[in-house]
């Protein structure tokens, strides 16, 4: 079986009509901000056109791609009730953001990120392991960041986490109570 191939090609605001018309001729399709998307098994001639016409083209395999019912699979395969991984806040369904905790941007581009999902036995970005509840709030904060938004939310589905997180954050502020009132008196 061969690999398919998956690239973002992307046009300068004032390409000209023609690389336009190519691009289309190649089977790729237009989205957002000036991306075109094509799928492809052999890389070497759309690379060739890309090169031709000065079109910034970044290739990855099929699997990294977000796919089109990754929201529906996230439903079928976790059940209510649904807490933001991130900040543990209560979401009904309907509020729910279904966010990928190893962000699809950055498993297109790093090996890194590609690794760490490896490492959890995930082979494609749209696995139901990757995929998890959100808040509005936190997943436009997080955006396709990793670090330590990645940490909390693995840790994030352990409710034990969020009860040592609470403890601990009593005990500091019984801390700074009791600085504060050293200073006072």
């Amino acid at each position: 079986m061969s690999t398919i191939w998956k690239a973002d090609i992307y046009l300068q605001k004032n390409s000209r009509w023609f690389s336009k018309r190519r691009l289309r001729k190649l089977g790729a399709v237009p989205h957002a901000n000036g991306c075109w998307t094509i799928e492809a098994e052999d890389k070497s001639y759309v690379t060739k056109v890309c090169t031709k016409y000065r079109l910034k083209c970044t290739w990855y395999k099929k699997e990294w791609a977000r796919s089109g019912n990754y929201r529906e699979m996230f439903f079928r395969y976790h059940t209510p009730p649904y807490r933001c991984r991130y900040c543990h806040k209560r979401l009904p369904e309907h509020k729910v953001e279904v966010d990928h905790l190893m962000p699809v941007a950055r498993v297109k581009k790093s090996r890194y990120a590609r690794f760490l999902l490896r490492i959890r036995g995930i082979r494609n970005v749209n696995d139901t392991r990757n995929l998890v509840a959100s808040c509005h709030r936190c997943n436009e904060r997080k955006r396709d960041q990793t670090g330590l938004w990645y940490l909390r939310g693995l840790l994030g589905r352990y409710r034990v986490y969020w009860l040592i997180r609470d403890l601990m954050l009593l005990a500091l502020l019984a801390g700074v109570v009791y600085v504060l009132l050293l200073f006072w008196h």
